[in-house]
């Protein structure tokens, strides 16, 4: 028996170690299949339907495709090659939308290959994670100085033009801050020390925010305020962003400023501003501006109290319903005291629909677009007694299909027999099927 246990025991792990082995096999076919087809797609050899193509090769597509001449097309395959054998994670990366994170910045980077200090084939990833692999890589062919992490959002970045992608490379390589391409913030020595010091949780424009604002003696709690405000997020022509260096130093000013109310005051005056070229900060203290902001936010509840009524009222506008085919009725029933006046009536606007719904005391205001598109059609049964007139039922008529499909009285009570009575007869005398729910 103990013989018998052993020698399955070893089938068993031998047929362990062969599908092992089999799944090794399929796995390099794969990798083998794919960097061919990422070869083929990098020198131009694509099929019409690559979409059932792997991603990384996709990616590859349109890498070429975003490359302006021979020379960077060449870089791009050159880097995506020695990326698909060292750095696998970085093709086929994804974040939340399904797209590649590090694909801009690999492309930056080939646009950037005249700049490069190292050559790319003594490159190798010392670590497992997509993100420290891509900062390793770009490091490695554009750094000669080190370099605060938060600029690598800018090779990153889809939406950043070349001028703002040399950001990384310019400052990596000794350049100064100030001297940037495309940077219209007006920066101080100063400034720019300490934007380069600013925390990594910051966005480049934040960072540069940061260095304004501690360079002017702000603190870094006033710092973060400001970059959580609309000026931490964009950056506006030289012009304007000379006014907005004005605005920083204004906040400084006001040691005693709650930096809660940084980001409203920064809206209010930007929003301002926009309408008014030669609105200014001098000589404005924060309760003037907070004063400012409460006037507008009563200005606002103004006008959306008037929108609202405007609404409102737009919904009882008169509408006049198309008439039916369908013909009223008039019926006497009992004699003498007994005798009351039966009649059925077509409701023909809105008004009345929403009387009718008020006094019966149920929804029936709400078939409004029905009826305006034909769909149905409200009749309102009344009898004169001789107390008075009085509301009997609603009655709900389907044109398409010549059917009676609700009857109800008040509070959505059923149709008392007499009424019930009144309505057959009604719908006899005009061709109509009595097809009630409540049946």
């Amino acid at each position: 028996m103990a013989a018998t246990r052993l020698q399955e025991k070893k089938e068993a792990e031998a047929r362990k170690l062969e599908l092992a082995l089999s799944a090794l096999a399929r796995a390099k076919d794969r990798e083998r299949n794919r960097r061919q087809q990422l070869s083929a797609a990098l020198q131009g050899n694509v099929p019409e339907d690559f979409s059932e193509l792997p991603t990384p090769v996709r990616n590859a597509v349109y890498g070429v495709a975003n490359c302006t001449n021979r020379r960077e097309r060449a870089a791009f395959r050159e880097l995506m090659l020695h990326v698909e054998l060292h750095a696998e994670r970085l093709l086929v990366a994804q974040n939340d939308w399904g797209a590649n994170p590090f694909l801009a910045g690999l492309i930056s980077l080939a646009r950037q290959h005249g700049y490069w200090v190292r050559p790319l084939e003594g490159w190798r990833p010392t670590s497992h994670n997509a993100g420290r692999q891509f900062s390793q890589l770009a490091r490695y062919l554009l750094a000669r100085y080190e370099v605060p992490a938060y600029l690598e959002a800018v090779l990153r970045d889809v939406y950043v033009d070349d001028a703002r992608a040399s950001w990384f490379r310019h400052i990596s390589q000794g350049g100064s801050l100030r001297t940037a391409s495309g940077l219209t913030i007006p920066l101080t020595k100063r400034m720019a020390h300490h934007a380069l010091q600013a925390p990594d949780t910051c966005t480049v424009i934040q960072a540069l925010r940061w260095g304004q604002v501690i360079a002017l003696g702000g603190s870094p709690r006033l710092a973060y305020a400001v970059n959580g405000s609309p000026l931490g997020y964009t950056m506006e022509s030289a012009e304007q962003e000379t006014w907005r260096q004005s605005l920083i130093h204004w906040l400084v000013n006001q040691s005693m400023l709650d930096p809660v109310q940084v980001e409203p005051i920064v809206s209010f005056v930007l929003r301002r501003r926009r309408r008014e070229r030669q609105f200014s900060m001098q000589g404005r203290t924060p309760q003037s501006v907070l004063r400012l902001i409460q006037e507008r936010e009563e200005q606002n509840a103004v006008r959306e109290r008037e929108r609202t009524r405007q609404v409102e009222r737009s919904r009882y506008l008169y509408r006049e319903f198309p008439r039916t085919h369908f013909s009223p009725g008039i019926w006497e029933t009992g004699r003498g005291a007994q005798r009351w006046i039966w009649t059925i009536e077509e409701i023909r606007c809105n008004r009345d629909l929403i009387m009718e719904g008020r006094e019966m005391r149920h929804c029936v205001a709400t078939y409004e677009d029905s009826i305006l598109e034909g769909r149905s059609s409200i009749w309102s049964m009344k009898v004169e007694r001789p107390e008075g007139v009085q509301r009997a039922v609603t009655i709900e008529v389907r044109p398409g299909t010549r059917s009676v499909v609700e009857c109800l009285g008040k509070c959505n009570r059923a149709p008392l027999p007499e009424e019930r009575r009144i309505l057959e007869r009604w719908a006899r005398e005009n061709g109509l099927k009595v097809e009630l729910s409540s049946e």
